[in-house]
């Protein structure tokens, strides 16, 4: 899977990068199928308090997954999304396996 990170406004490490790309391709061995992944991060403030927002799109043959999730650190975000990811990739090939 063809994956970009984009950065809104925010500095993120080499072992948050790394991280993504992890998540990324453990994404993409459970979504075979997937075409690409694009992962956004950036900060909102919600309520005076500072927030880190992930949102992941991952694009497969027929619809793309949209998911956006909030932590108060990215590495909280990231996990939370691609937990969300798989669980939703996983619904969607045993509906397919079904049909």
């Amino acid at each position: 899977m063809h994956a970009i990170v984009h950065a809104v406004d925010v500095k993120y490490s080499d072992r948050l990068s790394g991280m993504i790309a992890e998540k990324l391709n453990k994404l993409g061995r459970i979504a075979a199928d997937a075409v690409r992944g694009d992962v956004y991060l950036r900060r909102e403030n919600k309520d005076g308090k500072l927030i880190k927002v992930v949102e992941v799109k991952i694009q497969l043959p027929g619809g793309s997954l949209v998911l956006k999730k909030e932590g108060s650190t990215f590495d909280q975000a990231v996990h939370a999304a691609f937990r969300a990811a798989a669980r939703w990739v996983q619904k969607a090939k045993s509906r397919r396996r079904s049909h």
